[in-house]
């Protein structure tokens, strides 16, 4: 938030706290104080995250979702290995880490960020109806990787959109943003499942692409609002002075490090390298969930359909207690979440019926919840607000490069050894390892402003 927007919300916090004390300048601010006394109920921030939320929903979740549905159908109708099924996933991440890293950023400054998110939906749309054309792996790999492409400028593109209307509830608005991927990857392996058994897998796909084109994208370029005015956020930014009371604790609190210092430091290395770990074992997982219940276990479709679905509604859940916890333990908090994600790959070699494969989904949901939100977490609580946007995408590029590599080391274990025993030994050994890595992190930032505050109290 730059000076004179720091400026004009105290001024106005003060005509809302002393009217008869303002100057004659603030006749404006009359009408800026009647909509925050309103702002539970008409703050418009909050229909820009539903708008968010419906984004995430059908041009995030739908995509992602879909894939682990149709692996076992291109294995049987081309022959094809599970290492060259699954390898699209590898592409759609490495081709979403790349723009996410290097290009949304350059492309919101040049053109705006309406051309960012329009963009990708559009991208994403098409990278999905061109499944209809998919006739070799050659064809397969690069309609994946026009997902990626979209679906990096999706991810990135909403959460700066949302996070331009929200300064005292961010992290809510976009944990609610963010619930659109939980509750799309809720429902839709179940539809997928419907439209692949009555029309072939390339019309499923297609299938689901309608959201897009009818309801994310006509929602969003007929209502979004992109640049909100310093009006337009006064009635959240200004609700309540306790703000405007931390920004000195906050700037004591700074540990005075640029982005290069950083990237000489070890701690910033382990925490990214924790990170690429349990993306790697998470999305292996995921990404394999379906086949490995289906094909391996002998268990009927159906419950191999409801395992996925139950793990990503089980997640919205595990989102919420997730925050919570990493509010109040931090970086300590982190490392517990990545302990117990190794224990529910584990928790997969005990699977045998319909109890524990419920047992199984309950718990690998609950785990699977507690990603993506930590690494914004870890970014500000070790190295403070003033960096979290830079290191924040870097955490992020890590965790997309990780979710890239995870099923591919999953399906070339299984092709190698001719079943998933060896490579869920594997994946438990990498959690804990990612788990130990965190040791070495500190919560530096936030230790500091504890420290502060406690000198102050």
């Amino acid at each position: 938030m730059g000076k004179n927007m720091q400026e004009f919300l105290s001024k106005c916090l003060v005509f809302a706290e002393n009217p008869e004390n303002s100057d004659k300048e603030s006749t404006g601010l009359m009408m800026v104080n009647k909509s925050i006394k309103n702002y539970m109920v008409s703050y418009e921030g909050w229909f820009m995250a539903l708008i968010g939320f419906i984004c995430m929903f059908s041009v995030f979740a739908s995509p992602a979702v879909i894939l682990p549905l149709i692996y076992g159908e291109v294995m049987d109708e081309f022959g094809w290995t599970r290492s060259e099924a699954t390898m699209v996933f590898t592409y759609k991440n490495i081709f979403t880490a790349v723009v996410s890293l290097f290009l949304i950023g350059p492309i919101v400054q040049r053109f705006g960020l309406r051309v960012v998110i329009v963009g990708s939906c559009i991208t994403v749309g098409v990278g999905m109806l061109a499944f209809l054309f998919v006739n070799s792996l050659t064809t397969y790999y690069i309609v994946g990787s026009i997902m990626g492409i979209g679906m990096g400028g999706v991810f990135v593109g909403v959460g700066i959109f949302i996070s331009r209307w929200f300064y005292r509830n961010q992290g809510l608005a976009l944990g609610i943003v963010l619930s659109g991927t939980s509750i799309g990857g809720f429902i839709f392996p179940i539809i997928t499942a419907a439209l692949i058994d009555a029309f072939g897998w390339r019309v499923a796909v297609a299938g689901i692409s309608l959201g897009i084109w009818f309801i994310a994208l006509p929602l969003y370029l007929w209502k979004a609002k992109e640049n909100p005015s310093e009006l337009d956020i006064l009635p959240e930014a200004a609700n309540t002075s306790s703000d405007f009371e931390l920004i000195e604790k906050i700037k004591a609190a700074d540990l005075g490090h640029e982005l290069y210092d950083l990237l000489r430091h070890p701690m910033f290395w382990l925490a990214s390298a924790s990170i690429f770990l349990v993306a790697v074992v998470d999305f292996g997982m995921l990404q394999h969930t379906m086949l490995y219940v289906e094909r391996d276990l002998g268990l009927d479709r159906k419950l191999a359909v409801f395992s996925l679905s139950a793990i990503f509604a089980v997640s919205l859940a595990g989102k919420l207690c997730a925050g919570w916890f990493y509010d109040r333990t931090s970086i300590m908090g982190i490392r517990i979440w990545y302990l117990f994600m190794s224990a529910t790959v584990l928790l997969a070699l005990s699977v045998q019926g319909v109890l524990s494969l419920a047992v199984f989904a309950i718990a690998r949901g609950i785990a699977h919840g507690g990603f993506v939100s930590e690494m914004m977490i870890m970014a500000k609580h070790c190295f403070g607000p003033r960096l979290m946007n830079q290191v924040g995408p870097i955490f992020y590029g890590f965790f997309v490069i990780g979710a890239a590599v995870g099923p591919m080391i999953l399906s070339i274990m299984y092709d190698h050894f001719g079943g998933y025993t060896e490579g869920f030994v594997l994946f438990a050994g990498l959690g804990a390892l990612a788990a130990g890595l965190l040791l070495w992190v500190r919560p530096m930032y936030r230790e500091r402003l504890i420290a502060i505050e406690s000198r102050v109290g």
